[in-house]
């Protein structure tokens, strides 16, 4: 159990800038050889490169990332039977940044090799990088299959492209009641091939973006409408602008200048001091209530 902790800034030199981050640091990383493994209410912010790696699966809820390059990957590793109770459930992940200037990132939640979770009632808002990088993914290498997978009642907006996605590793991913809104300049979806391959569409998800190409599949292009009438005819279209909330605003709603004075409040947290909005449960709650959730 890994609970109600603050992890911030692990892997790198903030005095050198993220010259000094690597891909190899992370605030925390969980090895697949661990079992039963619950991440829940922590914030992880400021990391080198993932906010958390849970290579074991196991359950990953009601957590906060901020100003990660690569936030919250999931996955089971290779399981052979599946495990219901596996989730990444009500976590918050805002303003994502590059690891280092050559190396553009801004990635949400990353799905890879699962045999069973369930994604659901997740934000992913407004990253500090929104012309690159993805909300949500499945995708990984040849063999890193997702199946007996249920998406559903996330919000992604502002955060690159909110979907990407590699058919031939989706072999049974349920998206239902879904809002996936395109960041500046980038696109709703993007899947790697020509085809959605084992994705399935329940009701009622939400898509927001312009253009003939707010969805790629490989080198085809679709518009919202085009999309929705081929393969989510339950689906509904949306204007792609949204809500511009990030820690900024979060921090001014709480009395706070910016977030540079949140993440200063945030590290003076002690027993006896403790200041309850400054933690993972109330900013989801913050977050959600905007949401609409």
């Amino acid at each position: 159990l890994i609970e109600e902790n603050i992890f911030d800034r692990n892997g790198w030199d903030h005095r050198i800038g993220r010259s000094d981050a690597t891909i190899f640091a992370h605030n925390v990383y969980i090895q697949r050889s661990c079992n039963d493994v619950v991440f829940r209410g922590n914030i992880s912010m400021r990391a080198s490169s993932h906010g958390v790696q849970l290579r074991p699966g196991g359950i990953a809820d009601n957590n906060v990332f901020i100003e990660n390059p690569m936030s919250l990957l999931f996955a089971n590793a290779r399981q052979t039977e599946a495990r219901p109770t596996d989730s990444v459930r009500n976590n918050v992940i805002l303003n994502g940044v590059d690891l280092r200037p050559d190396q553009p990132r801004g990635w949400g939640i990353h799905i890879q090799d699962v045999l069973q979770v369930t994604v659901e009632g997740n934000i992913v808002a407004n990253s500090d990088v929104p012309g690159r990088g993805w909300g949500f993914s499945v995708s990984g290498r040849s063999d890193d299959f997702v199946r007996g997978t249920v998406v559903r009642n996330n919000v992604v907006r502002g955060y690159g492209d909110a979907l990407f996605i590699n058919p031939d590793l989706a072999q049974d991913v349920l998206l239902d009641g879904n809002t996936f809104v395109a960041g500046p300049g980038s696109r709703v979806g993007f899947l790697r091939h020509d085809r959605v391959g084992g994705l399935r569409f329940g009701l009622g998800n939400v898509y927001g973006g312009s253009g003939s190409r707010a969805f790629e599949l490989g080198s085809r292009g679709l518009s919202v409408p085009a999309f929705i009438n081929e393969f989510d005819p339950a689906g509904s279209a949306i204007d792609a602008a949204g809500s511009e909330s990030d820690i900024d605003t979060y921090a001014r709603s709480i009395g706070l200048t910016d977030r540079d004075a949140f993440y200063a409040a945030l590290r003076s947290q002690r027993r006896g001091a403790w200041d309850e909005r400054l933690t993972a449960r109330a900013i989801y709650g913050w977050f959600a209530a905007e949401a609409g959730r």
